[in-house]
């Protein structure tokens, strides 16, 4: 199986290619020594050392100039290992990060990062390392989320976004709150006062994918929490996100991941998150 993480020591002199042959993917990078020019959704920011940038899919990163002792202990992971693993942390962490991606670390910041290094490079053939991998990743998060909310909280943090990417935010928010009970998009459509068409067109140019796209996304991502992290049964599961029954439950979840459920379980039980 393809690994779903590449964690290193990286002084990024070849990040945009690198960067982009591993797309989609999200990355977090922890500097230890030097400072660099980076532009995160064509905005210029400055990274120096014990500095934690967390930076989405959709950031389009680039390093502008670097100085000669620039350094970082780096986690790439696939989008669908990110989502899996941060699902359920609060919905604000994404704001935070388009608002203000790197925040001050430091030395106890560098625990986890050496934490996740030294299990990825000895963890190798124990049928759990995924599992330790996503809960130290978790970790990072939550830690970034608290770091970010003690610097920003009461800062005025300005966010300098035109009317789709506005919109696009919106409509991720919609998601969140309703797609347990809404999977059309014309109910987000008429939530954001829009036809489904312009819907379709700005989520394409901004975020890449189809409305469709995301909100199955969202059901597919609690399906899997769902079986990773109760004991309901898939009738429960079912009624819980409004599917018809069980039986169309299986056959969306096949549909939108290739496996079955049990599967799903099978593999995650052996192998952690995939």
């Amino acid at each position: 199986m393809e690994e779903s993480f590449i964690t290193g020591i990286s002084d990024m002199s070849t990040f945009t290619e690198w960067w982009e042959s591993h797309l989609p993917s999200s990355i977090i990078i922890y500097c230890l020594k030097g400072k660099a020019q980076m532009l995160l959704q064509f905005r210029e920011y400055t990274i120096t050392e014990g500095q934690i940038a967390i930076i989405s899919p959709d950031m389009f990163p680039t390093f502008v100039s670097r100085s000669e002792d620039f350094n970082v202990t780096f986690c790439l992971m696939k989008r669908n290992f990110a989502e899996e693993t941060l699902y359920g942390i609060s919905k604000t962490l994404y704001d935070n990060i388009y608002s203000s991606p790197i925040v001050n670390g430091g030395e106890n910041v560098s625990i986890w990062f050496d934490t996740l290094k030294y299990i990825s490079d000895n963890y190798s053939g124990y049928q759990y390392r995924l599992n330790i991998i996503e809960n130290v990743v978790k970790n990072i998060y939550i830690v970034y989320l608290n770091l970010w909310q003690q610097q920003y909280e009461n800062a005025d943090v300005k966010l300098d976004y035109n009317r789709p990417e506005q919109l696009c935010m919106k409509f991720y928010d919609l998601i969140f709150d309703h797609f347990k009970e809404h999977r059309d998009t014309r109910f987000y459509a008429e939530q954001l006062c829009i036809s489904q068409n312009y819907l379709a067109m700005i989520t394409r140019q901004v975020c890449n994918e189809s409305p469709k796209d995301a909100i199955n996304r969202m059901v597919v991502l609690e399906l899997k929490y769902q079986i990773k992290n109760t004991t309901l049964t898939a009738e429960q599961i079912a009624s819980a996100l409004n599917f018809p029954d069980a039986s169309y439950m299986h056959r969306y979840f096949k549909k939108h991941t290739g496996k079955s459920i049990s599967q799903y379980r099978k593999d995650y039980n052996r192998n952690g998150s995939d």
